[in-house]
Parts: structure tokens; sequence; C-alpha cells
């Protein structure tokens, strides 16, 4: 049966099945397609030349770990009921076009391990998509400098955006102050600005400096923070306590310093989120901030330890004198005993005599 024929398919998975070659442009002829999911296959061609204009009712496209070629398609802007789309780990090159912003239905965007180009407009065009949920840009734009201009997002920009995916990127600069209140702004109107619906906030293995940055006190909703592998500097803000939700943490080998923060969600995490940052200290990592020093639980331990290794010194000293005095008694004895026989003979022989 020809594809094409299929004029009533809503529905199209085929993901996971070592497919080769090309996606049939008789494919997009089936305008009723809602789901079409090519993942994880080893499908080729550059899709910038298909036609998806005509999947006007197509909601979710992914086309995930392949071998295509090209960039997005323009064709696929006229997609309007779009809301998911991967393409991730494929090669797909260039600039992102202004003209996704139209698929404002559009909530999950997965771009990573491509080679897309241009992160300064990239952040300003995915602003613009104000439905987005979840956003995954890791592993692409290599290299590239983040632009330091305050408010980047303007003031809608991800307003509804919950999961956002940098890492792996190489990204050099500092983080810009996208949440930054301007002064004079109440409270409410903090937390209604961009992020304030952030979860998950993924930054790590990129060369980010400078310190972190205050803002980050502000995404109140924050359920994950992964700054690990950066160049970051300075010390861990005490104000990120004021994360309720803050269930995992990390910021592993950077060139932080100063103490840990305690209490709140920083009392349950390990070592683990602070190793690689050697002027750190805290409870954490068992190392005092006054004297450089192990802190009192581990002083605790090493007195004991000593006291241990004392009783056990003592012990054996004890038992080594015992045992020479029992000996030396042992010894004495025995002499006593000698000199009582000698006597006796000696007497005995003067009887006989």
């Amino acid at each position: 049966m020809e594809i094409r024929k299929l004029s009533k398919l809503e529905q199209l998975h085929l993901n996971i099945n070592n497919l080769n070659g090309s996606i049939p442009e008789s494919l997009l002829n089936c305008k009723n397609l809602v789901k079409l999911i090519f993942r994880v296959n080893y499908l080729q061609g550059n899709i910038s030349k298909l036609d998806f204009s005509r999947l006007v009712h197509l909601q979710i496209l992914d086309l995930g770990n392949n071998f295509f070629m090209g960039n997005l398609p323009k064709s696929l802007f006229a997609c309007k009921s779009l809301t998911a789309v991967r393409v991730s780990s494929n090669s797909l090159i260039g600039p992102i076009s202004p003209k996704i912003t139209v698929l404002t239905s559009l909530t999950f965007l997965s771009l990573s391990n491509n080679s897309f180009s241009n992160l300064s407009e990239a952040i300003k065009i995915f602003a613009g998509c104000k439905s987005l949920v979840t956003l995954i840009l890791s592993k692409i734009f290599y290299n590239e400098t983040i632009p330091g201009e305050k408010n980047i997002l303007g003031p809608e920009g991800f307003k509804k955006l919950q999961v956002l995916a940098c890492g792996e990127c190489s990204l050099q600069g500092e983080i810009p102050p996208a949440t930054q209140p301007a002064s004079g702004i109440s409270l409410e109107e903090v937390e209604s600005s961009q992020l304030q619906n952030l979860l998950v906030l993924d930054l790590s293995e990129n060369r980010f400096s400078g310190t972190i940055p205050p803002e980050f006190s502000y995404l109140t909703n924050l359920e994950m923070l992964d700054l690990s592998w950066n160049l970051k500097t300075g010390q861990i803000r005490t104000s990120l306590k004021s994360l309720n939700f803050l269930s995992k943490f990390n910021v592993s080998y950077n060139d932080l310093e100063g103490p840990i923060p305690t209490g709140g969600q920083f009392d349950t995490f390990t070592e683990s989120s602070y190793v690689g940052n050697d002027g750190l200290c805290g409870r954490v990592l068992q190392l005092s901030c006054s004297t450089n020093q192990p802190v009192r639980g581990e002083q605790y331990q090493h007195l004991a330890d000593i006291n241990l290794k004392k009783l056990q010194l003592e012990g054996f000293i004890a038992g080594f004198v015992i045992v020479f005095l029992s000996v030396l008694a042992v010894q004495a004895y025995n002499h006593q005993m000698s000199l009582f026989y000698r006597k006796k003979q000696i007497m005995d022989l003067s009887v006989i005599s």
C-alpha cells in the first residue's frame, strides 16, 4: 500500500526501528497526520527541502537521533498546531529563524547536539516563543559568548518556561542578569517576571565566569540548579537558601570559595555538590572555615582515635609490665628454691658425715 493513500492516517510511530534512507515525500501528503515520530533510526537527507506545509494538523514532530542535515525547514512554520518538536542529535546547522515564533502553541523544543549558531539572536527569538515550557539547547552554539546585556529576554520572555538546558556548550562570558528586577518594582511584579516558573536550570560544562548571579534567588520555584564544570568565582550566595524547592544543586568543579551556606535545602546536599572547589569550606566538606582544620565532629573523631591509641598503648605497656613482673617473680621464686635445696643438701651431707 502506498503511503500517500493513507489519507486518514493520524499517527505514525516508527522510532527505534533501524530505518535508513530518507523520509518519503509522499508521507507529507497525509494531511491528517497529528504525530510523526522517527526518533532513533538511521534516516538521512536534507530536511530543509522537505515540505511540511500540508501537515496543518501536525502537533508532534520527532526526528531526533538520526543523520539529517540542513536547517529547520521553513515549511515547518506553516504547521501552526505544533506543540512539540525534537530534532536533537542530527547534523543540522545555521542560525535559528525568527519565523519559529509563529508557532504559538509550541511548548517543547529540543535542538541539542547539532551545529546551530548565533546564540545572541537565538535567545531573543526563543524568548518570543511565549508558550515554551521546555527548551533543550545542550551541545550547540559551541564556544560562543553569551550576550551580557541586561534583560535580554525582554519583559515577556519565557514566562511559562519550566526546563532550560544549556549544558556542554563551552559557552563563555558571564550569565546575564536576565531576571534582575529594576529598582522600584514590587515583589508581586518580580514574581510575575520572566523565568519565574523555571523548575530546571542546567548550565553545566560551559566556561561561564564571574560570580553566581544574585538573580537566581528570585527563581523561587527552582528544583534543580546545575552550574558544575564552569569558571564561577566568589562565594555561594546565602540568599539561595530561599529556594525552598531546590532538591538538586551542583556547583562542583568551579573556583568558588568561602563557607557553604547551611540551613534550608542546603542541609540536604552532599559533598558531591561542591567537590573541585579548593576554596570552599564547611561541615559538609568536614573542613572548618576559620582554621582550614577539620570541623568539630571530625575533631571529636580524631580525639577519639588518639584516645583509643593511647588506651591500646597503655594496655600494651601494662600487659608487658605484668608479664615482666611475673617473670621476675618466677625467677626469684626459682632462685629461692634453689638456695633452699642447696642448703638442705649441705645439711644432709653434714649429718651423714
